[in-house]
């Protein structure tokens, strides 16, 4: 009898070695992640939302938790390349269950510990448009159209039109000089707006009102001018430049002047005294019934 329990003895600790054996390979062992994917800030905790995902114990992961994710890609929005490891050691499971606790809307998260990461430079497709009359009155406001236009077939992130921080507009003069107008500038970060393929934004700019270069205002004359806009995403390296326009300011019109007679039908003598009018401008003719009228350009 003693005989039988010893050797029961020895299979169970052999079981519970072979055990232990099992269970600590898969934690010793470290399943390497690969990934692209978009950070995302929920209730104060920083999590990767996988473009691929990754297969482990079983199932599709597509959902992580960074547990050493660098101050300077904690960024709401942020595309990030990565490369890293699951992370299960001892601590992790209380971890975890803070996460679950926080966000029990969220399906389960796969812990991992970053080795190296990136910011990744996705290419967009962009197309800038300036657009203008081709004839501007000598007063009226100058005017023109942006518009960005997303001509991909992937959704943008891209940064509101803000004068002299996303867009600056270029003129050339008639009298040859090159104005940078930039624009009453507001001192804000820009918000990131996100364009689906198709999707355009547009801003209107009335050139008149801004600064031109370094001696200030830029007085508009007559003549034959020439603009570009060039727009830039906030925080990147993205530079797109619009196609050219060209436009022309009138001259100011000169005061037109009207002069006449006006007679007695039957005597044929000039009438004192009679009221000329044409709109809200009025006069009066004279002793011998001449009289002028002095009138700003236009239709009467």
């Amino acid at each position: 009898m003693s005989k039988r329990i010893g050797i029961l003895s020895v299979c169970l600790v052999l079981l519970l070695v072979a055990g232990s054996v099992a269970v600590a390979r898969p934690l010793a062992h470290k399943k390497i992640v690969e990934d692209t994917g978009t950070i995302k800030c929920v209730k104060e905790i920083y999590l990767i939302y996988g473009d691929r995902g990754t297969y482990f114990a079983g199932r599709l992961w597509k959902i992580y938790y960074p547990v050493n994710l660098p101050e300077r890609f904690k960024k709401d929005g942020l595309r990030v390349r990565f490369k890293g490891y699951v992370a299960f050691h001892p601590g992790i499971w209380k971890d975890l269950a803070k996460v679950r606790e926080s966000l029990p809307e969220i399906p389960l998260v796969l812990p991992i510990k970053i080795v190296s990461i990136e910011e990744l430079h996705e290419e967009i497709s962009l197309k800038l448009s300036l657009k203008a009359k081709k004839v501007y009155s000598h007063e009226e406001p100058l005017e023109v159209e942006v518009v960005l236009k997303n001509v991909g077939e992937k959704e943008a992130k891209v940064s509101e039109f803000i004068l002299g921080s996303t867009l600056d507009i270029f003129i050339l003069t008639p009298d040859g000089r090159k104005i940078h107008y930039i624009g009453p500038v507001p001192l804000i970060v820009p918000r990131t707006i996100s364009l689906k393929p198709g999707e355009e934004m547009k801003e209107i700019v009335n050139l008149r009102k801004g600064f031109g270069d370094e001696d200030g205002i830029y007085e508009y004359i007559p003549g034959s001018y020439r603009a570009t806009a060039m727009y830039k995403i906030f925080s990147s390296d993205v530079r797109i430049t619009s196609n050219t326009v060209s436009f022309i300011i009138l001259p100011e019109k000169e005061p037109c002047r009207i002069y006449g007679r006006v007679i007695d039908a039957e005597s044929g003598e000039g009438i004192k005294g009679a009221r000329v009018k044409a709109r809200e401008f009025i006069t009066y003719t004279g002793d011998d019934g001449y009289y002028e009228l002095i009138l700003p350009a236009g239709k009467y």
